[in-house]
């Protein structure tokens, strides 16, 4: 990568019965990342004069010049007498740990859970982290602080709060803590799991119901709430086409009975 170039040593021998002067230079797309004998071949060729049967090295360095470059295999084209590639494999050199507690949850609509994590810059790099978390409504979540700078070597505490809306459906929810390092490809990430309650209870009760076919009658109906969060409730009657309710609707808050 850009701060730990590879030095490689090239023999330059003249197997010629002359003097001969050579002219080195890099061409292609990764020309600037090699320097020889401290010379950037791409923009000022080295030109180096050999006696009949003389060698001399030819000490390079090469490095991608800029810092985020993806890991994999490069090639830098340089030309002596003919074009030569060099293989150049750029490594990862850029790492996270990451590590979240509790890794799964039970909780009810509108309730909140918190969530601990830890994340080291396990590179050899200083790097600006970027968090986030996916699989889940982004409304959801509150996370103080998703970017900062991490130095290597170093590991920085945080929290993040999920609370799922009051209407969320009642399941199992699967998703992901990720810690990306900016400008990269890189990231790593820890998978959660967040099951939500049906906490809500309703109880409902009524007295019989008597009625003659040429009077009115009345029965009163108690609704008791008696889950964790205050609810309004849309009432009805099905079954009986001439029975009908004073009220429609009714809210009530929890432990509260109407």
């Amino acid at each position: 990568n850009c701060e730990y170039p590879a030095m490689e040593t090239y023999i330059l021998t003249n197997d010629s019965a002359v003097e001969t002067t050579y002219t080195i230079s890099a061409t292609g797309a990764n020309a600037d990342w090699i320097i020889i004998n401290g010379i950037k071949i791409a923009t000022t060729p080295l030109i180096i004069t050999l006696g009949a049967g003389e060698s001399t090295e030819l000490v390079a360095f090469i490095s991608p010049t800029e810092c985020y470059v993806e890991p994999g295999t490069y090639y830098v084209t340089v030309n002596i007498d003919r074009d030569w590639e060099i293989e150049v494999i750029v490594i990862n050199t850029r790492s996270l740990s990451l590590d979240v507690s509790p890794s799964d949850a039970e909780l009810g609509q509108c309730e909140a859970q918190e969530f601990d994590a830890v994340v080291k810059n396990t590179g050899k790099h200083n790097d600006y982290v970027e968090l986030s978390v996916v699989g889940i409504p982004a409304n959801w979540v509150s996370l103080a602080d998703p970017e900062f700078l991490l130095e290597k070597g170093n590991s920085r505490l945080f929290s993040f709060t999920v609370t799922p809306d009051c209407d969320a459906a009642i399941k199992t929810y699967n998703f992901d803590l990720v810690a990306a390092i900016r400008n990269t490809s890189y990231s790593t990430r820890e998978s959660l799991s967040l099951e939500i309650e049906d906490l809500q209870e309703i109880n409902i009760s009524s007295g019989a119901l008597k009625a003659c076919s040429d009077s009115a009658t009345s029965a009163t109906i108690e609704i008791e709430n008696n889950g964790t969060l205050a609810d309004g409730l849309k009432l009805s009657l099905t079954g009986l086409d001439w029975a009908s309710l004073e009220e429609n609707s009714v809210a009530l808050e929890t432990g509260q009975t109407a």
